[in-house]
């Protein structure tokens, strides 16, 4: 039976049968119905925008919101007529995408970054937390400029694959993937699925390598110090970089002009305090003469120099203010294990046509630094890849390069790069089902199996969104359409990004994987960066029978960690307790194990116990240790110090700490 409160009153009986159609999608939640009153008059009942409207379905909560949309109507029938309202509401989430604000915080775990950016903006507006507050993977420490609170949550969830919704009560939470299960399996043969099933398999329009430029900030265009740091994994000679340094331009400073023949001159306009190398090469404009500089020549704090030496000699006179025209490769330079190391070909050189550092007459061997630097200006050219996209030495390989020029508003390097990253995963494949039940109870992010062996559909699926709708009598259970994605890894949480497609493209890909070294990117001084997070899998819904005996957690993910790059202080957190109704106690023991040996990096236990699969029942057990000297593959192991118990592992990270 429905109940159905207009700004706090009872008015079911004035609602219009068949036209209740609640949609959600993601956090996105609206409903439409009609509302009817024997009654032409001005007295006639006219619920008003910014009244309060809230279903529910035999006490099941289908929908709570605000109403931002009526239409008055006048119905002429054989008894006098009516007054019909037509109404839409629109579900809380419309309070997290008011206000633009700029926030910046320090990398910081993600349940505490999500429930912090509650209390300060959403809980002012009445809302209530209803999930974790502490712990999750690390998020990368940020600064936006005029966002939303719901934006930062989009991110959220697209990054690290962690949901957020409001329900109509406005009860929020941010939710491990996979944390909220469906209310029921769908399967056709418990009858949970009625006829009209669609499947849908997009290919979508993949690419393995993607351009971004750069916007520049309020601060200023630059220059920018910038630097990577690439690890020879021994088998690659090419060392592609992720910011394109570009061309530098600057001017004559001569205000008698320089001659034909000359051999120095002063400059200015360029980079201030940086150093012009000989063999540095420029231009000048109107000129068709390549120049090569014969001196290193260092330039002051404005970026003037007094006289710097070429060779050839001027093809011509010029005047004061004169354009030159600098490579790119002017203010490159490189460090190779902390060593400046020329680039000259002897063995290093730097290939202006892929912007890659290469080396000549052997492969560098594992584990050797390879830092590339360079000033930069906004706008720039940011660029990342996935692995596919190259051959065995590390340059481009054209056979399998699928590239695209990507749009976005971004002015820090690190996040173009990250963006790319994620436009690159997002176009992956991706399949879609689209069912009909009278199950009620579903909504987006819960995870569920569903099974119909004629449609060729098993396993766990997503939901993504329902619509469910009145179907008449007051005693008719709705009927809900809801669509479901299946995919691997990330993609699964870009499934908006495949419905714009509407099925249109060509191939599917997706990137990541285990890290067999730091990661190529921007940033770092050193090897990355504190608070570096690896994640070593774990589910905080999968239960493992632990015996006395070591064995993989539920969805490990095998690492690769240590040598150059990794150096410094980790720590280790570890979600994890015993599961038992009955209450029996234990110890269970968790080990991060180098598989190489094999040999046991470290140990935590918690002798938590839950009741039932929860989140909140998670103890968070940390223990620190020191990256070994070279790469080494881990992975994460549980068992219990006596007897059986069943248990849950939650999501395991390394944290770089020092």
């Amino acid at each position: 039976m429905w109940t159905i409160l207009i700004d706090g009153v009872d008015k079911t009986e004035a609602i219009v049968s068949k036209t209740i159609v609640i949609k959600k999608d993601g956090a996105v939640e609206d409903c439409t119905l009609t509302v009817l009153d024997w009654d032409l008059s001005a007295a006639a009942y006219r619920p008003q925008k910014g009244h309060r409207l809230r279903l529910s379905w035999s006490g099941r909560l289908e929908f709570g919101g605000e109403i931002d949309y009526v239409r008055d109507e006048r119905l002429d029938g054989n008894d006098g007529g009516a007054t019909i309202t037509k109404i839409r509401a629109r579900g809380w989430e419309f309070q997290a995408r008011q206000g633009n604000f700029d926030i910046t915080f320090p990398a910081t775990p993600l349940y505490e970054l999500a429930y912090g950016l509650f209390v300060t903006y959403l809980q002012p507006k009445g809302w209530t937390w209803i999930g974790p507050t502490t712990g999750g993977p690390e998020v990368a420490a940020r600064a936006y400029e005029k966002t939303t609170v719901a934006a930062i949550y989009e991110d959220i969830r697209k990054d690290h694959g962690y949901p957020w919704r409001v329900n109509g009560d406005q009860q929020c939470a941010v939710n491990a993937p996979g944390e909220i299960p469906t209310p029921v399996p769908l399967t056709v043969d418990n009858d949970t699925i009625l006829l009209g099933m669609t499947t849908e398999s997009d290919l979508v329009r993949r690419i393995n390598v993607g351009f971004l430029q750069t916007v520049a900030p309020k601060a200023g265009p630059g220059p920018l110090a910038h630097n990577e740091n690439h690890v020879a994994d021994g088998t690659k000679s090419v060392f592609l970089v992720n910011v394109e340094p570009g061309p530098k331009r600057g001017a004559i400073n001569a205000a008698a002009g320089v001659g034909a023949g000359a051999t120095a001159m002063a400059l200015e306009g360029l980079y201030p305090s940086a150093t012009l190398l000989a063999g540095d090469t420029f231009t000048v404009d109107g000129q068709t003469t390549t120049y090569t500089v014969t001196a290193d020549a260092t330039a002051d704090g404005n970026g003037a120099y007094p006289s710097v030496a070429f060779t050839p000699g001027l093809e011509a006179d010029v005047t004061d203010n004169t354009a030159v025209v600098f490579a790119p490769k002017t203010y490159v330079r490189l460090k190779v294990n902390g060593v400046d190391t020329p680039l000259n070909g002897s063995p290093w050189d730097w290939d202006p046509d892929q912007y890659a550092i290469t080396k000549s007459g052997g492969l560098p061997t594992a584990g050797t630094v390879v830092r590339y630097e360079a000033l930069v200006m906004h706008p720039c050219w940011v660029r990342s890849w996935a692995p596919d996209a190259l051959q065995a030495s590390g340059a481009w390989d054209y056979g399998t390069f699928v590239s695209d020029i990507l749009t976005s508003e971004q002015s820090d390097l690190a996040t173009a790069k990250q963006w790319i990253d994620r436009e690159i995963t997002r176009r992956g494949d991706l399949t879609r089902i689209k069912l009909r039940t009278f199950e009620g109870g579903f909504y987006p992010w819960q995870l569920g199996p569903v099974s119909h062996p004629a449609r060729l559909v098993s396993g766990d699926w997503y939901v993504v969104s329902t619509q469910l709708r009145d179907l008449g009598r007051q005693d008719e259970v709705p009927l809900t359409d809801v669509e479901l994605v299946q995919g691997t890894g990330d993609v699964r949480f870009y499934y908006e990004y495949h419905r714009e497609r509407s099925g249109s493209g060509g191939g599917g890909s997706s990137s990541g994987g285990g890290a067999t070294a730091p990661p190529t990117g921007v940033g770092g001084g050193g090897g990355l960066p504190i608070g570096h997070t690896i994640h070593l899998g774990g589910s905080n819904t999968q239960v493992l029978q632990a015996t006395t005996t070591y064995q993989d957690i539920a969805e490990a993910i095998p690492q690769n960690w240590g040598g150059p790059g990794f150096e410094g202080t980790w720590q280790i957190l570890v979600p994890a307790y015993i599961l038992d109704p009955d209450g029996a106690t234990g110890t269970l023991r968790v080990q991060l194990l180098d598989q190489s040996g094999p040999t046991m990096l470290t140990e935590v236990d918690t002798t938590t116990v839950a009741a039932a699969v929860d989140a909140s029942h998670f103890d968070y057990p940390v223990a620190t240790l020191v990256a070994p000297t070279t790469l080494r593959p881990i992975l994460p192991q549980v068992r219990v110090l006596s007897g059986t118990r069943d248990v849950v592992v939650g999501h395991i990270t390394l944290k770089k700490v020092a």
